[in-house]
């Protein structure tokens, strides 16, 4: 499946959420999935195969999750085929 992710963070709450389309038809498939770091986020989408996702820390931040900041720079989205 092609995608397309749509990231956004909540100020409120003080995390990021997900959406992701299928780039092709533009049809939403999963609405509100929550950037837990350390976690496969897309594991309980199995049955749609979009694959692993995950955030990962590249440098220590002392954070537990990325922030409005931090999202791109200590923290990145890792996607992969779960192939």
């Amino acid at each position: 499946v092609h995608v397309k992710l749509f990231l956004y963070y909540l100020d409120l709450y003080d995390y990021w959420k997900a959406d992701v389309y299928n780039a092709d038809t533009n049809e939403l498939l999963v609405r509100g999935v929550p950037l837990v770091l350390g976690l496969n986020i897309l594991e309980q989408y199995d049955y749609i195969d979009l694959g692993e996702a995950y955030i990962v820390e590249l440098t220590k931040s002392g954070l537990p999750h990325p922030n409005n900041e931090t999202l791109g720079s200590y923290f990145v989205l890792v996607w992969g085929d779960s192939t």
